[in-house]
């Protein structure tokens, strides 16, 4: 499965009808939960998140402005849970 954030992504579809149904999604990368997820594959491996420093605050890229991020690979399950 795959599930993303960002509009006009592969996944962002899933993630749309997972959010309409009520339900909530978390993502673990090798057992840990992951926080500020924007894509997640389990099939890949990878998550896209944002970078966070060591107190929680995001990482602005100094030269776009926007949230840092960073693709990384592991584990990757997505449970899924909630209404329907």
């Amino acid at each position: 499965m795959r599930i993303s954030v960002e509009k006009r992504t592969r996944g962002h579809a899933a993630w749309q009808r997972t959010v309409d149904a009520g339900q909530r999604v978390t993502v673990l990368l090798d057992g840990v939960v992951q926080m500020h997820c924007l894509m997640a594959d389990d099939k890949t491996g990878e998550i896209k998140r944002q970078v966070a420093d060591a107190r929680g605050q995001l990482i602005e890229d100094p030269e776009t402005g926007d949230v840092s991020t960073e693709l990384v690979t592991g584990k990757v399950t997505i449970i899924v849970s909630g209404a329907r």
